[in-house]
């Protein structure tokens, strides 16, 4: 936490009033790696580095897989050590820095009927500072709400989504348009030029609208073109990946339009089923190549794959 974001809480506590803190990470340490080899403990059934929770254990917030934390590396019996944070420890460190306050943690893990408890008791004043990920962000029109921190808001940039830049926006204008009468916004950002967290903290939606749409325009991305997302599936990845090359190849001979691919998902393996895609970029996207997509898709009706075509997807993951 910055000396600013202390400060901050500092004052807010002080006026009696509630604080907000945004993780974008669930769990307490976010991977174990070996300092030696840098081997980091994946879950078998989803290929996703495995997250460290203070209760659990090792956790993959996909399928529910777990295992004990490990101290030696399976490979080359090096150190394994735990690096980065979520809300379990960033809520375990406000505890130490501040602790008279009443602090509270919000996360997906919970029960519906835990989270709705603690939004009660966050209203009703029972709660000095809540921790969460995303979903505690509408929290900050609540009338006795004084500070909100982001932590590291550009560590999702990394991901492979060209929507990410616009949901980050969304989410910083989204609180920065309400500070002001008392209402301070904190964003710790390793990259506070950048332009989607710059011009959020501006409130200038103008400049952000007008980067990112030439950027979307240069690449043939949505709104100037569709994307057409074709996602083959299986337990097998070698037949997953075949049937995708092949059904590419069908696509390229009958509509002769550009696309990439086929690839492996960015989370290609999830429950121990494979994911490959293939992304179509059309400017006039017609009933008519719709109709022969959904003819080529059909053709492949094979037992154990399962073949999925999302028109302009909400997330490319």
């Amino acid at each position: 936490l910055s000396r600013e974001l202390i400060h901050y809480c500092k004052v807010s506590l002080a006026r009696k009033k509630q604080i907000l803190i945004l993780v974008n990470r669930k769990g307490y340490f976010t991977l174990e790696v070996c300092k030696n080899c840098g081997y980091i403990e994946r879950c078998p059934n989803c290929n996703i580095a495995l997250v460290y929770h203070k209760d659990e254990g090792l956790e993959c917030h996909y399928c529910g897989y777990s295992i004990d934390k490990m101290d030696q590396c399976p490979e080359c019996g090096g150190k394994m050590e735990l690096f980065g944070y979520g809300v379990e420890r960033i809520e375990e460190i406000l505890q130490k820095i501040f602790p008279k306050a009443k602090i509270a943690r919000m996360d997906a893990d919970l029960p519906t009927k835990e989270i709705n408890e603690i939004w009660e008791r966050f209203i009703n004043g029972n709660i000095d500072i809540l921790v969460g990920t995303q979903m505690i962000a509408k929290g900050f029109r609540l009338p006795n709400v004084a500070l909100t921190g982001i932590l590291a808001p550009d560590l999702a940039l990394n991901l492979p989504d060209f929507k990410v830049s616009e949901r980050i926006f969304q989410l910083i204008y989204s609180l920065a348009e309400q500070t002001g009468n008392n209402k301070y916004l904190v964003i710790q950002s390793m990259l506070p030029s950048y332009y989607p967290i710059k011009y959020a903290s501006r409130l200038d939606y103008e400049s952000f609208y007008r980067y990112e749409s030439q950027l979307r325009r240069s690449l043939g991305y949505p709104p100037y073109s569709h994307i057409v997302r074709i996602v083959v599936s299986g337990k097998d990845e070698e037949s997953v990946k075949t049937i995708a090359s092949s059904l590419a190849l069908d696509i390229k001979r009958r509509l002769r339009i550009d696309y990439s691919g086929p690839a492996r998902c960015p989370l290609y393996r999830i429950k121990k089923t494979f994911h490959w895609h293939i992304l179509l970029k059309i400017k006039d996207l017609t009933v008519d190549i719709m109709k022969v997509v959904k003819e080529l898709v059909g053709a492949y009706n094979y037992k154990d794959i399962g073949i999925m075509v999302d028109v302009d997807p909400v997330s490319m993951l």
